[in-house]
């Protein structure tokens, strides 16, 4: 399981749920919604971390076409996330942040599949999310 956190302060965010047994009826893939206010004029990247596998949604689109993104990694050692420069995306005032997590190999549904369902570092999908904007924290 990803012990450290990849930004201080940072909190790792799931539906609540415990890992799944591969025995039992898979869930539904969770969603999140975050609204935030941006001013506007100045550049703004956010930081996305979802593991198993994670798309990221601004205002009703995705951020990008990637599919099955971050590629799997041995999670007990390290997790990858991506910056995506979002400035063009925004609009002043409030916008809103969608997060939709998949399984990927980070919570494994079968037990054929390499002995996955033994594997120690195996749990619920989850993600962090870090928006700065001009070098200010806005969203987390």
């Amino acid at each position: 399981m990803v012990q450290d956190l990849i930004w201080p302060g940072a909190h790792w965010l799931n539906a609540g749920f415990l890992r799944n047994d591969w025995k039992e009826p898979q869930r539904p893939a969770p969603f999140f919604r975050r609204e935030f206010e941006w001013e506007g004029g100045c550049r703004a990247v956010v930081s996305f971390c979802g593991i198993g596998y994670g798309e990221l949604w601004l205002n009703g689109a995705k951020v990008e076409d990637a599919v099955l993104d971050p590629p799997p990694s041995h999670y007990d050692r390290r997790v990858g996330y991506r910056d995506y420069d979002i400035t063009a995306l925004l609009r002043p005032g409030k916008n809103t942040f969608g997060v939709t997590l998949g399984n990927g190999l980070y919570n494994p549904q079968t037990r054929e599949t390499w002995h996955f369902d033994k594997v120690a570092w195996a749990d619920y999908p989850k993600f962090l999310l870090r928006l700065l904007s001009d070098g200010n924290l806005l969203v987390a």
